[in-house]
């Protein structure tokens, strides 16, 4: 609307028609009802009278006069002046009052009482009649060694002052000057403002350490504006310095911890640090032949990585803004915060954990690891807490720290050994050609970050009982229920399709095999291989079926003809469907502590 008035009278943009009624309402016989009467009254009265169209545009005609910011006004009276100004004088940015005069320079502060001006303008050789205005402003327009050779004049006003210019000159983009006199400010008084835009003048020169040394500086006072903790926190971790970020939070947090900022600034900074010490960590653990092995490569590595989840929990412990101990609900619901990953392992070990707690009477809410922070959220009204397969990324560390302190039962369910460096991973051999020397160094990082979320929570939940006694020993509590994979409702449609299978009358015997997972192709080509060989090399009726992840031996790809591979299906009734339709079914798994904590 305003973009469409004409330009002389554009001053109605900075009308207020509030202020306006506050300041002339005693002589208004009847208050205006909306602005456009507000106006009406101003132009009819206001303007002969030098009513004022909002208290910031206060007209000076005195100030103007003197100041001699508008051409033609002499002979004029205050009201002609005023309606010059309106008309002409505020659509080209004139400055009807002193302080908007000095709005650039002052920031809308007063003007300095103790600045001698008429000896700043001797010592500058001004022109006699330079105002204190135009005193003020050439002060500010000054080169850096004009400002600090005029510093002792300031007397009491140095600091501030100094502190002023210094903006003013990074406004200005003059760097150079702005931290010469920023210099002499923090050296005056080392005030945080003061120590933040010396650094803000440094950052723009490109001096990163400086500008950081006078924000960690500025910082460390506890009046500093949270604004310079912020910006020194994202050069700290811009740098990578995540440690030093941290020791940054810890020693301003009384001053910030309620800050809602600070969490977000703890998170990340824990974050950063986690996904770079992991990056480091995989370089380590793609070394794994026979003489890292030797050197024990994988186990200092290992121990890197464990040491960096303490130091996390240890920041969320001192740092966080952790709940209190308020106890279970004991109505509430279970609250499972899960790795959704495999579909095979989030059908029996949390969609059927789900039903079994239906079943129960006890609602559940389920959250996907991604999600922590919801799960957070929902612990108010929670019973108990289970985290399943979830590795010790800081937002899992935070979501178990939550729910101890609340005082929740705190369950950690995983149905592999994926937590034990002496089993798993099988040996990188063992996958075939499946997964790459990247893939194979993640499932070796994965063991410490599991090992740590497991032994954070209280109890464990196991799907087989040689798993349940691995968990035993590094729960707090020691204490570990077995809970099988089972049958369940999902399962009801393949259990009636194969009861009415039609009868195949070809003569064929179809073996069927099937994997979800990619570390068991040593396992089928080893121990089963060789009888499948045999068994289709003697009879020409025998076909094989293969769902799911492997790459067959040289000696049953003979029989490819007889031989129908299909790609991991993640429809559950599909899969049981071709199961269904085959005579044998093959599982195998090589002897040893892996394979004897397998879900059955």
């Amino acid at each position: 609307m305003f973009s469409q008035l004409p330009d002389h009278e554009k001053w109605q943009m900075a009308f207020s028609s509030a202020e306006f009624v506050a300041f002339a309402g005693q002589w208004i016989k009847v208050l205006p009802r909306s602005r456009q009467e507000a106006l009406a009254i101003f132009v009819e009265q206001g303007i002969e009278r030098l009513w004022p169209i909002s208290f910031d545009y206060a007209f000076d005609p005195v100030f103007v006069r003197n100041e001699q910011l508008m051409a033609d006004c002499a002979g004029k009276t205050d009201a002609e002046l005023y309606r010059l100004w309106l008309t002409c004088g505020f659509v080209n940015g004139v400055a009807p009052n002193e302080q908007r005069y000095l709005e650039p320079y002052l920031a809308g502060a007063p003007f300095p009482m103790n600045f001698p001006w008429q000896d700043f303008v001797r010592r500058r050789r001004l022109p006699r009649s330079t105002s204190r205005s135009a005193a003020l402003a050439a002060l500010f327009d000054s080169s850096s060694e004009q400002v600090v050779s005029a510093a002792p004049l300031m007397g009491d006003d140095a600091r501030w002052l100094l502190e002023l210019i210094g903006r003013y000159k990074i406004g200005k983009d003059q760097m150079a000057d702005a931290v010469a006199i920023l210099c002499l400010a923090v050296k005056l008084d080392p005030r945080p403002l003061s120590q933040g835009l010396l650094g803000d003048a440094y950052g723009s020169t490109g001096d990163t350490a400086k500008s950081l040394a006078c924000y960690r500086a500025a910082s460390a006072h506890p009046d500093v504006h949270h604004e310079i903790v912020a910006t020194c926190m994202r050069m700290l971790l811009d740098a990578g310095r995540f440690d030093d970020a941290l020791i940054h939070l810890e020693t301003s947090h009384l001053h910030w911890r309620k800050f809602p900022a600070f969490t977000e600034w703890l998170q990340e900074a824990l974050v950063l640090k986690f996904e770079a010490t992991c990056a480091q960590a995989l370089k380590q653990y793609r070394r794994f032949d026979a003489a890292a092995v030797k050197a024990g490569v994988r186990e200092a590595t290992d121990t890197i990585i464990s040491e960096m989840l303490y130091d996390i929990a240890d920041s969320f412990g001192k740092l966080d803004d952790l709940p209190g101990p308020v106890g279970p609900c004991a109505d509430g619901y279970v609250a499972i915060l899960a790795n959704m990953n495999i579909p095979q392992c989030v059908h029996y070990r949390v969609e059927q954990k789900a039903q079994q707690f239906a079943l129960s009477g006890i609602p559940v809410r389920i959250f996907s690891e991604e999600d922590a922070g919801s799960f957070i959220t929902s612990l108010a009204g929670a019973r108990a807490a289970i985290f399943y397969r979830v590795a010790a990324t800081p937002p899992v560390i935070r979501a178990i720290l939550h729910a101890r302190t609340l005082g929740l039962d705190t369950w950690y369910e995983v149905d592999d050994l994926i937590f034990d460096p002496s089993a798993y991973p099988d040996p990188f051999e063992s996958f075939g050609g499946q997964i790459s020397e990247a893939e194979y160094a993640g499932l070796q990082m994965g063991v410490p970050l599991f090992r740590h979320a497991l032994a954070m929570c209280d109890r464990a939940i196991a799907s087989t009982p040689s798993l349940a006694k691995r968990m035993e020993a590094l729960v707090r509590s020691g204490q570990c229920i077995v809970i099988r994979n089972g049958l369940d409702t999902r399962n009801d449609n393949a259990i009636r399709l194969s009861r009415h299978l039609p009868e195949r009358r070809d003569g064929r015997v179809r073996l069927f095999y099937g994997s979800g997972t990619l570390a068991h192709n040593a396992d089928f080509n080893n121990i089963a291989g060789p009888a499948i060989t045999q068994a289709m090399a003697r009879h020409d009726n025998v076909d094989l079926i293969v769902v799911g992840h492997l790459v067959l031996s040289p000696g049953i790809e003979a029989f490819s003809d007889r031989i129908l591979q299909i790609p991991f299906m993640s429809d559950k009734d599909d899969y049981w469907s071709v199961l269904s339709s085959c005579d044998i079914n093959i599982a195998v798994l090589a002897d040893g502590p892996v394979a004897d904590c397998k879900s059955e």
